[in-house]
């Protein structure tokens, strides 16, 4: 659907649900979607377009995303705090490592932040096609008993000679809580969603990005 069509059919269904103010509509350049921003005069007509659109969606075969619209901090306050639900607090993730590095070499520096219940140290399982030149790093997951000593692990360990000399390169530094691909695929389509979705609604102008 192309944006004039998209402006058209929001303002003939939503109408009727009260004043709108303004109708923002664009596309997404790399999904080719469109999506909407439609700003209503009074909170409650805003809430019965919302509640109109989850009920018919619009008579479009799609299913139509619809969501209050938020300023780019809350949205980055929200993905974080969801992100933050999903981190194993006691297993950190490791890479840009030496290829020359061992499991044994890794779990030793990083024992001396607390007792580590098990670890890894892989080689990536091939090279991208447009990187053919690219020196190969390892990267780890290693598991501390408990979320205490990962942390202070986490936190300290950019501050341990020893530690960085684990890198190709000390500003190639990388540590972070391991999130499972799994939902971490989900925190993505989430936050694409939340960037890029066909039609939000708010009841009062924002900047939307």
């Amino acid at each position: 659907m192309e944006e004039a069509q998209l402006t058209e059919l929001l303002k003939s269904k939503l109408g009727a649900k009260g004043t709108i103010t303004s109708i923002m509509v664009k596309k997404d350049p790399q999904v080719q979607k469109p999506f909407a921003f439609v700003c209503f005069q009074q909170p409650e007509e805003a809430q019965k377009a919302f509640e109109f659109i989850e009920e018919s969606n619009l008579g479009q075969e799609s299913k139509i995303y619809i969501n209050w619209a938020q300023s780019r901090f809350e949205r980055n306050k929200k993905l974080k705090e969801l992100y933050n639900t999903m981190q194993n607090e006691t297993n950190l993730y490791l890479k840009n490592l030496k290829s020359t590095l061992s499991k044994e070499q890794v779990l030793e520096v990083f024992a001396e932040y607390g007792e580590v219940t098990s670890g890894e140290v892989k080689m990536p399982a091939n090279i991208p096609e447009y990187k053919p030149n690219l020196v190969p790093t390892k990267f780890a997951f290693i598991n501390f008993k408990n979320k205490e000593d990962a942390k202070n692990a986490l936190i300290n360990s950019k501050y341990n000679q020893k530690v960085l000399e684990l890198f190709d390169d000390a500003k190639n530094f990388y540590i972070t809580y391991h999130v499972r691909k799994n939902k971490m695929n989900t925190l993505q389509q989430i936050r694409t969603r939340q960037i890029f979705s066909p039609y939000m609604m708010m009841n009062q102008m924002m900047n939307p990005m």
